[in-house]
């Protein structure tokens, strides 16, 4: 982090070293800010920075690999909606002809340790999960969630993939 102390303020610059980039908009607190909850607390900082949200047009693409132990891969296209807030992980839940069987994976963003414009892969992230592990079904419905670091949850994309 870069710091820059004013008067009033004081500005935090979140920077990754290795590679470059800034890892979000700068955190400002100001030194005014008197008796109520502070500017830093989680539930401030939600409120600021808000949940990391998909594209208008992101989708996900489901594929079948390995096929001596087949997989399902899902690739998740980076959850860049919301530029103040970037996604941590990935929730990923699939569900099949019980609704009440489900899936849960969670994976880190393939850029969570990267800065803005440096992810590896533009950012795409990729799961794979066994399919002798997911739920039973001829059509299954999986849907992915992106999760701040705060734990701020954004809206889910979903598709289904068809076991044939």
């Amino acid at each position: 982090m870069i710091v820059d102390v004013y008067d009033d303020m004081v500005v935090f610059e979140r920077h990754e070293v290795g590679e470059g980039g800034k890892l979000g908009p700068d955190w400002v607190l100001p030194l005014n800010w008197g008796t109520g909850r502070h500017p830093f607390s989680r539930e401030e900082l939600k409120k600021a920075i808000g949940a990391p949200e998909f594209g208008k047009n992101a989708k996900l693409v489901v594929t079948v690999e390995n096929p001596d132990t087949p997989l399902l891969r899902v690739t998740i296209p980076i959850a860049d909606g919301n530029p103040d807030s970037r996604p941590y992980a990935y929730n990923v839940v699939v569900a099949g002809d019980d609704p009440k069987a489900r899936y849960f994976k969670s994976e880190y963003f393939s850029g969570v340790n990267s800065g803005v414009g440096h992810e590896p892969n533009n950012g795409v992230t990729t799961v794979d999960m066994p399919l002798s592990e997911l739920p039973v079904g001829k059509k299954l419905t999986i849907a992915v969630r992106p999760v701040s670091s705060l734990g701020a949850k954004g809206k889910s994309i979903g598709t289904t993939w068809t076991n044939t």
